[in-house]
């Protein structure tokens, strides 16, 4: 039992309304006079929507020596789901629901609080206490039991029936009514919506075609002023963060926000955060609604991943075009993240969205469309090992089919996680386009790859080069050398033979960028064995380096055979 604490200094109007508010609890039973106690807490009040004040006491010690309960409370959004198909709603809501659970006499002097007029305890069930939501939901999935998920959905003591036609719904009305009637639960009229098509529920606006945010809820945030410290930072984003599945880029957009939060971070507030706050309450603001999930049709997941976020996008093709969104999703990436190469930080986007998106997906076939190509053969990996081993084994429980999606296609997902920019304010594949020095020709004797030049590369294994494009379809072996060929791959990189072959490459290369500083155009063409590359590594490599003259040079690479060791 907590050690008993007075209650601080009282301001007159504030001293005034709790005792209003007291001898209203008084008159109404909810609590009683104590004459002694050995513990007490402290007074709160908080006010309701509708301006009144509630009585709250801060039970802060109580719920530290309190055994918490584990009844599950179902997330607002999987509640929402259930919502697919109906066009008819009403809401309820209860009528100081926690104040109609009555507690153990036994245990009704562990609730005691002091005021100026003297010294009380609850006879029902206070807000405050840690598990009083937990005995709520419990006491509310008893009632109607057997109800909830096909007539109605609960989340705590807010009540929503729904149905197809207004005859089905009435009948499912009046079935709920007379549940909550045989228990004893009591409703408040002037906060239901009754027979209705788009009826405000949880903070969202639901309607026959959707889910999307309430005007009401979403108002304060444009009229909330600039933040003045971390504090208030976290105000403002607690409440976006509320409503980040309607917000396509919302991790792109709160970035700079989220940076000001971190531990030791000093604070400063300049034209990008300023800027970042103004496209957070925009996006905010802005109507928009999301498709109710249909589980008899297959979902499509598109993700995306750029330098320092990921994004994805859960949707449906319905009867016509475009397909229905359901969820937008987006992160930032961490520091060890965005020092990843392209095909794993799509990998990583794709593990992530697959299991953030786990409760549709599961056990469903769906389809995940990606603008990397190479992520198609994602699964051929004889033998990975390390991170790319454990994301492949996460990803092996979910049954899907990896489609490319050529970029202009994709801007769904791409525009989750095209943010950031460089200091000179041009983003990485811009600079990649306007500073590439050499580019490759098609040549009819088969497949060729492009050198692409940047004059300061970042962690990569070559000298002046960062990547390999392939300009023509492709099978897999190409696929995958793509990823191999321009960075180093997680699953083999240990590999004694996998390190000889990129210092052997490395060097290689370099006589290559010695050709190519002049003008010249690189081409090369791809031998490729039957075996796998993984397998044997015998592929040979032979470049043809045209000059400006028209002279013809031939430069050729043969990898070390698998069974030799590193140098």
């Amino acid at each position: 039992m907590p050690p008993a604490r007075t209650a601080g200094g009282f301001w007159r109007q504030a001293r005034m309304t709790r005792q209003r508010v007291v001898r209203s609890s008084l008159v109404r039973r909810v609590v009683q006079s104590l004459i002694q106690g050995h513990a007490s807490s402290p007074v709160v009040l908080v006010r309701k929507t509708d301006g009144s004040p509630r009585l709250c006491v801060h039970y802060r010690r109580l719920n530290a020596v309190t055994r918490v309960d584990a009844q599950h409370i179902q997330r607002i959004d999987d509640t929402l789901d259930a919502l697919e198909g109906a066009k008819w709603f009403s809401t309820l809501d209860l009528a100081s629901g926690y104040w109609q659970v009555e507690v153990a006499e036994r245990d009704r002097e562990k609730t005691a609080f002091s005021t100026p007029l003297g010294f009380f305890l609850f006879r029902v069930m206070p807000f405050g206490l840690c598990n009083a939501p937990a005995t709520f939901q419990r006491l509310m999935e008893k009632a109607l039991r057997g109800l909830t998920w096909k007539t109605c959905l609960v989340y705590l003591d807010d009540i929503i029936v729904f149905g197809k036609t207004e005859e089905e719904h009435m009948e499912r009305f009046e079935g709920v009514l007379s549940r909550l009637q045989s228990v004893g639960l009591k409703i408040k009229p002037e906060k239901c919506q009754l027979m209705r098509q788009s009826v405000h529920y949880m903070g969202h606006v639901v309607t026959q075609h959707g889910v999307g945010t309430d005007p009401e809820k979403t108002a304060a945030v444009q009229k909330w002023p600039t933040p003045r410290c971390v504090r208030e930072i976290r105000q403002v984003l607690g409440l976006a963060s509320y409503y980040r599945r309607f917000v396509r880029n919302f991790a792109g957009m709160a970035n700079p926000l989220h940076a000001l939060t971190k531990k030791g971070e000093k604070w400063r507030w300049g034209p990008k955060e300023e800027k970042a706050f103004a496209r957070l309450k925009h996006a905010l603001v802005s109507p928009l609604i999301l498709g109710h999930p249909d589980f008899d049709r297959p979902f499509l997941v598109d993700v995306d991943a750029r330098e320092d976020a990921i994004g994805a996008v859960l949707s449906q093709q319905g009867d016509q075009d475009p397909p229905v969104m359901i969820m937008y999703a987006s992160r930032s990436l961490s520091r060890a993240e965005r020092g990843y190469c392209v095909t794993r930080k799509e990998m990583l986007a794709l593990v992530w969205a697959t299991h953030h998106f786990r409760l549709y997906l599961y056990g469903r076939r769906f389809m995940a469309r990606t603008d990397h190509n190479s992520l198609r053969w994602l699964r051929n990996f004889r033998e990975p090992e390390g991170q790319v081993a454990r994301w492949l084994e996460r990803l092996a429980e979910f049954d899907f089919e990896v489609i490319h999606r050529p970029g202009r296609k994709h801007q769904n997902a791409d525009a989750l996680s095209r943010v950031r920019k460089n200091k000179r304010g041009a983003t990485a594949d811009k600079l990649a386009r306007t500073r590439r020095k050499q580019t490759s020709r098609p040549h009819p004797a088969g497949r060729y790859i492009s050198l692409s030049m940047i004059s300061k590369p970042r962690r990569t294994c070559q000298s002046n080069v960062t990547s390999i494009a392939i300009r023509t379809p492709s099978s897999s072996y190409s696929n995958v050398l793509y990823t191999c060929f321009g960075r180093i791959v997680g699953a083999v990189w240990r590999k004694s033979f996998v390190l000889r072959w990129l210092r052997e490459l490395e060097e290689w290369w370099k006589s290559v960028v010695v050709q190519t500083r002049s003008g010249n155009n690189l081409q090369g063409t791809m031998r490729e064995h039957q075996e796998h590359w993984l397998d044997n590594l015998k592929s040979f490599y032979q470049w043809t380096i045209r000059t400006e003259k028209g002279q013809k040079r031939i430069m050729s690479f043969n990898p070390p055979h698998r069974g030799s060791r590193a140098a």
